[in-house]
């Protein structure tokens, strides 16, 4: 049987199922399966999806009968009818051993099918004792089967004696041969039978034992659990596998698993009970003995960890003296060989340093003694400072070191940037290490910006040797290495990336390799900072820069990667950049702007390219060109000078180290066209192009038509377009026709609500290939909701009443920021969607009918639309309150619970507390069913309604 739409669960069922403490199985009578939960999953093996809708076939049942039939018989041969009962069977999970399961059927009514009744069952893995009583009971049915059989042959009066004399002693041998102790008792609690596993586990014989009360194995401390037991005993309930203490007859206590069940006469009555009791002392010994030594292990672990710690941080004191002096030294006057000899003790210092510095972080780390700072830093500033420190490193091995920062990412954040600049200088280092040609390129993106933190991408790129899949998780381990061998071309411990991975587990993220061997790699993460409270994104600018504005430069170098990064920084000032990958291009593409009268005024050029580098191309230029530009040259950290020295011999007007940072750059340009400036933020004409948003088409999905008017209102103004759909089903159907850069969706609706709606869209989404920001507007700010969000695929939440300025904020955002670089599949779960909540609103004692002043605060100050609210209140109230009053006396629970959470959202525009609060009392009557009161709540609700449109008449013109 296919499974069809029918066959699934209703939402709410699935939910209650998911949340059961047993495997639950829901059946029809055909036996096709329509529930099927998260513990039955566990428990047998196959996934809900894989079951659905198909045949039930887990179960061992004789005969070949249906699964549903055989249920029923159960049920009816319980007493009084469809009742709980529970029985044994055998279960046959995916890819093991058959299991013995317990197996409690109930009948229910599902779905809109009234006249259809199901069997839903509740399972769990019976325990040892109970399995063995099953096969005992099974092993007395065949002999019974088998006596019945012989009796048909034989005198029916002497082969019926025969039968229940065999049955009986064969019932006895199983008992006494039973490991456990199997106890029968009577009402009063007396011992009425004693088999030899309660001998050997109590130490009583069976004649010392019968006729005794079954107190004679319990502890003086435990006197209260025995009429505990036999009044549940008395009610027919049974007590499975709880462990308690007994006491042998030498007096020694022991670990007991009990499970004890009723025993009933042939009239049904309650007549005694029988007990399976298990010793597991020796378990609970070895389990005892298991955490003491697990915990002597750790507490050695932790000494182990602070001796590496203390000796460490001992080693960094005259680690960091021999260093000081070494480099002192190296600035006197040396000769070659000397100075040769500092050198390799000052490098192999720094080795060790380094070294120490991996052990100390990860014994701290170990330790649980790393902690992450949040303070104020420049993302800036410590990127350059990071790639500038490990520039020396790359250029000797000829590599080219450049870092790309987007033009959306915020400069001024709050977090750790000391461990943000250690992960990176670990994953630089190890790319410079394992690149022997080609480039390094870090990069920074943003994924998403709040108004208060920010989702940042941070991946660097190599060129090297790669890492082969089956290493990738490997070399995030400690002290692991890709090739561990003693003949090894690179050095280290293997710390760094375990490092690395720990710190940022810290910061809330992790690491991601994509890397294949002989094409390079990209190691990844992504992580949240806080923004400061100065808006640091806008760019810097120096003033007269803007005189500069359309200025055609000529970008040089044999690397894309810096040419690109250089452009794009040009083009963020709005020079116009053209570039040219060679000194040949360089001079032609020159030429040709002078020929046409539009020459370059500025050349940046790399000094360091292959056939003609940029020395040759600057002497050339003179002599090509009638009126040549102002030369920047890029150099190399290594042998500064050298190539300082032969910059000035060809007239280059200015010498920028690589790798060029924004700011160094900016420096360079000015420096190169003799300009005077000092930096200042950008001039207000300018900062206010900066501000204007590009319009975004908005898709509000919103039933309330007071809340419709409000959201276009706001977003109108300031210049988006605004698309309605009424409900979640309209929503989608509305995606499906067009695009939509922002959805705004309403959580609580009708047909189809918001979660649904969203879900639909991330499934049409991921069809379709494009991608849409959607966020969650709800009167609800708990933290469940906020999870519901989240797991329905939604970007960011907004609580209702709508703030202006936070609604604005958050769409132009999301609406707008970039996507992350050659994102992948498996980096998208790195970092969890910060859904993002308004403040909600305390009723206080005295809390006035409307709060004004907080309502011009969610709209920005402005008046204008203000009385746009107003006018939708009074419009629309009127409508709400009559299809509140009317559906509440038709007992249409779903019209009553949305008209009074419409009308709770048009008072909590104008933070009319009291308002909302009856409002909310009367949603929550309708969704619970329950209208107790409801007159009284109704009324009340009438007279606030009336309050609320007197105060606002004061301030409506």
């Amino acid at each position: 049987m296919k499974h069809n739409a029918d066959s699934s669960p209703e939402p709410h069922l699935q939910f209650l199922l998911d949340h059961s403490a047993e495997a639950v199985v829901v059946i029809d009578a055909d036996d096709a399966i329509h529930g099927w939960n998260e513990r039955a999953e566990r428990l047998l093996g196959w996934k809900r999806a894989e079951q659905m809708g198909q045949k039930l076939a887990c179960f061992q049942l004789d005969g070949g009968s249906s699964a549903y039939q055989f249920m029923q018989q159960q049920l009816e041969a319980s007493t009084g009818g469809y009742k709980e009962c529970s029985f044994m069977l055998q279960a046959r999970p995916r890819g093991g051993e058959p299991i013995a399961v317990a197996v409690s059927p109930v009948a229910l009514t599902l779905g809109s099918k009234a006249n259809q009744t199901l069997i839903c069952f509740y399972l769990r893995r019976a325990s040892s004792a109970e399995a063995e009583l099953q096969e005992l009971k099974k092993t007395i049915a065949q002999e019974r089967l088998q006596s019945t059989a012989t009796a048909a042959r034989s005198d029916s009066a002497s082969t019926q004696s025969h039968d229940d004399l065999h049955y009986r002693a064969h019932l006895a041998a199983l008992v006494e041969s039973s490991y456990d102790a199997i106890i029968g008792r009577d009402v009063d609690g007396r011992i009425t039978s004693w088999n030899t596993g309660a001998q050997r586990i109590y130490g009583y014989t069976e004649s010392e034992a019968l006729g005794q009360s079954i107190t004679l194995t319990l502890p003086i401390h435990l006197a209260q659990e025995e009429p505990e037991v036999r009044r549940a005993v008395q009610t027919g309930a049974r007590l499975e596998q709880f462990e308690t203490i007994r006491r042998r007859k030498d007096g020694r206590l022991v670990s007991i698993s009990l499970t004890i069940s009723p025993i009933t006469n042939d009239e049904g009555r309650i007549v005694g009970s029988s007990s399976i009791e298990r010793d597991f002392t020796d378990r609970k010994r070895n389990e005892e003995e298991l955490r003491l030594a697990k915990e002597a292990a750790e507490e050695a672990s932790r000494a182990r960890v602070e001796f590496l710690a203390n000796v460490s941080h001992e080693l960094r004191t005259p680690m960091n003296a021999i260093i000081g002096m070494t480099q002192l030294a190296l600035g006197e006057e040396l000769s070659e060989e000397v100075r040769d000899f500092i050198s390799t003790a000052n490098e192999s210092a720094h080795s060790l340093l380094n070294l120490l510095n991996d052990i100390l972080d990860f014994s701290k780390l170990e330790a649980g003694k790393f902690t992450i700072d949040n303070a104020p830093f420049d993302l800036r500033a410590t990127l350059d400072e990071t790639v500038k420190s490990l520039s020396m490193r790359a250029f000797e091995k000829k590599l080219e070191l450049a870092c790309e920062m987007g033009s959306h990412v915020p400069t001024g954040l709050i977090g750790d940037g000391a461990r943000l600049r250690q992960v990176l200088t670990n994953l630089i280092g190890n790319a410079i290490k394992f690149t022997e040609q080609g480039e390094v390129v870090v990069r920074v993106e943003a994924v998403r910006t709040w108004r208060t933190e920010a989702v940042l991408l941070f991946s660097v790129a190599d060129t090297g040797v790669g890492i082969r899949v089956e290493d990738q998780g490997r070399i995030l381990e400690p002290f692991t290495q890709v090739d561990a061998s003693t003949t090894r071309r690179h050095g280290g411990t293997g710390l760094g990336l375990a490092i690395c991975n720990e710190l940022l587990k810290l910061m809330g993220s992790r690491l991601t390799i994509h890397s294949n061997p002989g094409q390079g790699s990209r190691f990844s993460f992504r992580v949240t900072f806080g923004l400061q409270q100065e808006d640091q994104r806008a760019p810097r600018v120096p003033s007269p820069l803007i005189s500069l504005r359309s200025m055609p430069v000529l970008v040089v170098d044999d690397n894309e990667s810096n040419l690109r990064i250089i452009s794009k920084s040009l083009s963020t000032w709005s020079l116009v950049p053209q570039t040219a990958g060679s000194g040949t291009e360089a001079l032609r593409k020159l030429a040709e702007a002078e020929q046409a009268q539009r020459p370059f005024s500025l050349v940046i050029v790399d000094a360091l390219m292959p056939e003609m580098d940029g020395f040759e191309l600057a002497e050339q230029l003179p002599q090509k060109l009638s009126q040549p530009p102002a030369v920047v040259l890029m150099v190399n950290s290594s042998n500064r000078r050298e190539l300082k020295q032969r910059s000035a011999q060809v007239g280059a007007s200015v010498c920028l180290h690589k790798p060029v940072s924004q700011s160094d750059l900016m420096d360079a340009i000015m420096r190169a066209l003799n300009i005077d400036y000092v930096e200042s933020e950008l001039p207000a004409e300018l900062a206010a192009a900066e501000e204007t948003k590009t319009p975004l088409s908005v898709l509000l999905a919103e039933d309330t038509p007071a809340n419709q008017k409000v959201v276009t209102g706001m977003l109108r103004k300031r210049g988006h377009r605004v698309t309605i759909a009424g409900d979640g089903r309209e929503a989608v159907e509305l995606f499906e026709k067009q695009r939509f850069d922002v959805v705004l969706m309403d959580v609580q609706m009708p047909k189809m609500d918001g979660l649904e709606a969203t879900a639909a869209i991330r499934q049409k989404k991921r069809h379709r290939g494009d991608s849409v920001a959607i966020i969650a507007m709800t009167a609800h700010a708990m933290l469940g909701d906020r999870e519901r969000c989240l797991q329905a695929g939604m970007d960011a939440y907004l609580a209702k009443p709508i703030d202006v300025g936070e609604l604005l904020d958050l769409v132009e955002s999301v609406g707008q920021a970039p996507q992350p670089i050659e994102s992948a599949s498996t980096e998208t779960d790195e970092t969890v969607k910060p859904l993002k909540a308004s403040p909600r609103l305390s009723l206080a004692v005295d809390t006035p009918v409307i709060d004004l002043t907080a309502t011009m605060e969610r709209l920005g100050g402005d008046e204008e639309l203000l009385q746009s609210f107003i006018g939708f209140f009074e419009e629309d109230y009127p409508q709400l309150l009559k299809s509140v009053v009317q559906s509440a006396a038709a007992h249409d629970f779903e019209t009553l619970q949305r008209a009074a959470h419409s009308l709770k959202g048009l008072a909590a525009n104008f933070s009319a507390a009291a308002c909302t609060a009856v409002a909310g009392k009367v949603e929550l009557q309708a969704r619970d069913h329950n209208l107790t009161g409801i007159d009284e709540n109704l009324a009340q609700l009438q007279e606030e309604l009336k309050r609320v449109e007197a105060a606002l008449k004061k301030h409506r013109r």
